[in-house]
């Protein structure tokens, strides 16, 4: 039975050190890139739309207005930008 604790937590540590050196391959990834500017490979321009629900129940959507959204070309979220990956699946966001 303490072979099995001490593998468990032999393990745990690996896997978060795993976590650990991607996310800062991933930074220094995007950091090399950032000084090139917003245009850069690491960064991308996402169109996304604003709606809000209605009292029936439904979600009205305001096409006329579409925004912009920067994201970062990453696993993680970097430098207060959403990964590219995370925000076009939300390509539209509810406001209350």
């Amino acid at each position: 039975m303490l072979r099995l604790v001490a593998f468990a937590k032999r393990a745990l540590a690996v896997v978060v050190l795993a976590l650990i050196l991607v996310y800062a391959g991933d930074w220094l990834r995007v950091a090399r890139q950032e000084h090139a500017g917003p245009d850069a490979p690491a960064f991308e321009t996402l169109t996304f739309w604003i709606a809000t629900p209605l009292k029936n129940g439904k979600v009205e959507v305001f096409y006329d207005q579409p925004q912009t959204e920067v994201c970062v070309r990453a696993v993680f979220p970097h430098f207060g930008r959403r990964p590219c990956w995370y925000a076009r699946r939300q390509r539209i966001h509810r406001v209350s």
